[in-house]
């Protein structure tokens, strides 16, 4: 009578102290608990394309390796976290151009994004260029957070930019601009779109439709026309 008390007690104690997730057995059998991993989540560089994984491993920077770098590494790190993000949202513009490119059969269109493309690529080789110049100088050289970013970052009105001495600074400085009013037309369409898409509206959908391809005409032709004019005299009277 004793053992058949004591023995239930005592298996019960031994399974409340064994762990909740085995080992799988010799023949691959299931695991002890219900709980089940997840996928793999580790990264393949070579499943992506060049510029991806530059990305893929600088977004890995944002987190807690991140914080734990500090003066000159933090600084260019997340100068090449802000490069990798402009190139890419060039490359984004570029490509909504040559879908309106095909879908209103405007070969003008596809022409500029794809000269785009190739300013945007070069900027950003050189971006990176001109950061790990700057991080190799040493510790022995002042550091200055401010000497790793874009000095084209800055916004110029067409009067500052007319007191540039450089003209192909001159010339960066409007095809930004007018790239900024581009970006900003093309968001104000997609909140439009995303109205029209909520309610149905056709009217709408057109109107964002226009809006659109009007943006990136009006984008077109000033950039042909800034990259086809000379450098504004410093002497030439303004607006």
């Amino acid at each position: 009578m004793f053992l058949k008390f004591i023995l239930p007690l005592g298996l019960s104690l031994i399974l409340l102290t064994l762990p909740l997730e085995g080992k799988p057995g010799k023949g691959g059998g299931p695991r002890k608990s219900g709980f089940k991993r997840g996928p793999s989540r580790a990264f393949s560089p070579s499943s992506q394309k060049p510029a991806g994984n530059f990305g893929k491993s600088l977004n890995r920077g944002t987190g807690n390796s991140l914080n734990k770098l500090t003066g000159r590494d933090r600084a260019v790190s997340i100068q090449r976290q802000n490069e990798l993000s402009k190139f890419q949202h060039r490359q984004q513009t570029a490509q909504k151009l040559r879908d309106l490119s095909e879908l209103n059969g405007n070969e003008n269109l596809k022409s500029v994004a794809d000269k785009m493309d190739q300013r945007a690529l070069d900027h950003f080789e050189k971006r990176n260029a001109k950061i790990d110049q700057l991080a190799q100088r040493g510790t022995e050289t002042p550091f200055d957070q401010n000497q790793f970013a874009d000095p084209l970052d800055q916004p110029l009105t067409e009067r500052q930019i007319q007191k540039l001495n450089d003209p192909a600074l001159q010339q960066q400085h409007r095809l930004l601009n007018e790239e900024r009013k581009l970006q900003h037309q093309m968001q104000v369409a997609q909140q439009i779109r995303d109205i029209a898409a909520q309610n149905g509206n056709a009217n709408l959908l057109q109107t964002a439709q226009k809006m659109e391809l009007t943006a990136a005409e009006r984008y077109a032709s000033q950039f042909q026309k800034i990259l086809g004019a000379p450098a504004t005299p410093l002497t030439a009277p303004l607006p």
